[in-house]
C-alpha cells in the first residue's frame, strides 16, 4: 500500500489488487459488537514529526492524510538483575541521559561488537516521537493510505485474485530487482556503502520479498 501511494503521490495511476475485503494485511482489524480489534501490531514507531525514520508520518503526508495518535509516556522500561533499571524515555534527549551515552551497558557487557551495536541503537532516531497508539486502531493506517490513494485518482479492487502468475524465472528476476532497489535507497539515505557489503544470492530458495 505504501509503494502504491508513493507512486500515486508522484503522479502515477495505480491499480492495487487486494485479496481481502479491507486493506492492511498484518496491520488489519476486525469489528465485534461495536469494538475494533487489531490483528497485528497495536503500537507503532514512526509517527514523529522529527528525524528520518518517521516513515508512517511521511507515508500518510504523501497522500495528504494524518492520523490522531495517543502517545505513550515511555517506550519500554527494562527491569534487569542486579537492580538495574533502564527507562527508554519518549523524549530522545532524556533517553540518552538515562543511558549516560552507553555507560550502563559498559558496566555489564564486555563484547565490543555488541557495545557498538548498542551505541548505534541509542543514536538511532527511530526513538523520536516514541510509541503511539493510533486512534481507532492500527488498521486505520492502511485505511488512511487507501483513502489517500483513491484521492490521488488511483484504484483499489478488493476480493481480487491474481490469475496470471509469473514464471519462477521472471519472479526471481523481479524479486532481485526489488531487493537491489531497496538496498540502493537504504544506502543513499542511511547507510553509505551498504550495497558493496551485500551479495545477492543467485539461487533464491526462500521468498525474501513479496
Amino acid at each position: 500500500m505504501v509503494a502504491a501511494t508513493q507512486l500515486a503521490a508522484k503522479g502515477a495511476r495505480v491499480l492495487v489488487l487486494e485479496k481481502y475485503v479491507i486493506p492492511g494485511g498484518s496491520s488489519g482489524y476486525y469489528r465485534r459488537d461495536g469494538f475494533t480489534f487489531d490483528v497485528g501490531s497495536s503500537v507503532m514507531f514512526g509517527f514523529s514529526d522529527k528525524g528520518n525514520l518517521n516513515l508512517i508520518t511521511q507515508a500518510l503526508e504523501a497522500v495528504g492524510h494524518k492520523m490522531e495518535v495517543i502517545p505513550d509516556p515511555s517506550t519500554v522500561h527494562f527491569h534487569l538483575p542486579g537492580d538495574l533499571s533502564v527507562l527508554v524515555h519518549r523524549e530522545y534527549d532524556d533517553f540518552v541521559t538515562e543511558l549516560n551515552a552507553g555507560d550502563i551497558a559498559r558496566k555489564f557487557i564486555k563484547d565490543q561488537q555488541l557495545l557498538s551495536f548498542i551505541d548505534a541503537e541509542v543514536l538511532c532516531d527511530r526513538h523520536f516521537g516514541g510509541i503511539n497508539y493510533p486512534v481507532g486502531g492500527v488498521g486505520g493506517i492502511a485505511m488512511s493510505l487507501a483513502d489517500g490513494l483513491v484521492d490521488k485518482g488511483s484504484e483499489i479492487r478488493y476480493k481480487a485474485n491474481v490469475t496470471n502468475d509469473l514464471s519462477r524465472k521472471d519472479y526471481e528476476k523481479k524479486k532481485e530487482f526489488v531487493a537491489t532497489e531497496i538496498i540502493k535507497r537504504l544506502e543513499k539515505k542511511l547507510f553509505p556503502g551498504l550495497q558493496d557489503s551485500i551479495v545477492l544470492k543467485e539461487d533464491w530458495n526462500k521468498d525474501l520479498l513479496y
